[in-house]
């Protein structure tokens, strides 16, 4: 790996991990910051790593990740899955908001989980696309 894509990592892991806990009106609660987020945007759910591009796309979002949760009007999609862990099955219900963000406002969606009757936490971040391309 190039010394410019580690730095961008770094620089982007000092910005991450600079987050505070922010207010989501339209979850009417304080959402928190951990390294999960941080790493779900290196890694896929199953633990491999995602491509360089991938990654450098989510990680140069990190900076929207504030206004997306605070403009966000409401709850675009729910998830809920229910998982075997350690000390017994838990419920995750991941939560997806939109907002237009940034200079050019375009739509980000930021991904918050809630793991059973705990704290709300930012897991990830995507720009959509407001294109359809042929594949």
């Amino acid at each position: 790996m190039d010394s410019n894509k580690i730095n961008f990592k770094e620089k982007q892991w000092s910005h991450y991990r600079n987050l505070d806990h922010i207010y989501c009106p339209a979850l009417k609660s304080l959402v928190k910051f951990n390294s999960d987020g941080f790493y779900h945007m290196i890694n896929k759910t199953n633990r491999r790593k995602r491509t360089a591009r991938a990654q450098h796309s989510r990680l140069a979002l990190i900076p929207l990740i504030k206004p997306t949760i605070k403009l966000a009007k409401k709850i675009n999609e729910t998830r809920i899955e229910k998982k075997k862990m350690l000390n017994g099955q838990k419920i995750i219900t991941c939560y997806a908001l939109i907002a237009r963000v940034g200079k050019d406002l375009c739509p980000i969606k930021v991904i918050i989980r809630k793991i059973s009757n705990g704290s709300y936490f930012f897991h990830s971040i995507m720009r959509l696309n407001t294109k359809k391309h042929p594949d």
